[in-house]
């Protein structure tokens, strides 16, 4: 387990766009993570701040360039998204943001629904060296289901819930690893440099929605087990 001077981390929305509840959960994340990263620091012996994680820059980006609403439900948040906004036109915002920052501090992008399926489109397209530092997860990105003919070029975590109203999400698992497969048999020149092949992806015993306060499908056991196992995975990736 490292420690770094400095990160980013990017967190994607889903159709409920910025709300206190995202903002809370980039909170609590970069709690949980400078905590974590103090007792390891303690461990090593290491007494500098600015070396433990401490410098942590948060962005939040959404489909509706920043505006708030106030939606009543899912139905109603995805009648707007639906209207105003496309999973291409969104990965192409968080493609803006991303460009924006400082890509020599490790970077994390996370989404949520719409917004996982935002960055597993745009993780297809992160070619070359100055991506080496990006890492992705997406929880419940159900429009992944459209674009499976991707495969990311960086390291990507899949977390999907235990089902799904439209599809299924086994039939999901299973056409998303035989893809990843079979692009390994024939990788890019990025692939081939820095690992990309380091898709993951797996079910859980939540529904979608479970990481926001805002949906009828949160749950607070799910927020925290993932919480956890967020701040676990980013610290066992500082370097």
């Amino acid at each position: 387990m490292g420690v770094v001077s400095a990160m980013n981390l990017l967190f994607v929305s889903d159709i409920f766009g910025q709300t206190s509840a995202l903002d809370k959960l980039a909170f609590d994340l970069q709690t949980r993570i400078q905590h974590k990263a103090t007792d390891t620091a303690k461990s090593v012996d290491i007494t500098s701040r600015d070396s433990i994680c401490h410098n942590i820059s948060c962005h939040i980006v959404d489909p509706y360039a920043g505006k708030r609403f106030n939606f009543a439900d899912e139905a109603e948040a995805y009648q707007y998204f639906s209207t105003h906004s496309t999973i291409e036109q969104y990965a192409n915002d968080v493609s803006a943001v991303l460009a924006k920052l400082d890509f020599k501090h490790a970077t994390w992008v996370i989404g949520f629904s719409a917004g996982a399926s935002a960055v597993w489109r745009l993780a297809a397209s992160l070619e070359g060296e100055q991506y080496r530092n990006v890492h992705a997860v997406g929880f419940y990105g159900g429009q992944i289901r459209h674009l499976t003919e991707l495969s990311p070029l960086v390291p990507m975590h899949l977390v999907f819930p235990k089902s799904e109203a439209h599809f299924d999400i086994d039939d999901l698992i299973e056409t998303l690893a035989e893809g990843q497969a079979a692009s390994l048999t024939t990788p890019s020149e990025n692939q081939s440099k820095f690992s990309s092949s380091k898709f993951s992806q797996e079910k859980v015993n939540y529904f979608h929605g479970f990481m926001n306060k805002c949906s009828a499908k949160f749950d607070p056991e799910g927020y925290a087990v993932w919480l956890e196992n967020l701040a676990n995975t980013i610290i066992q990736h500082c370097d």
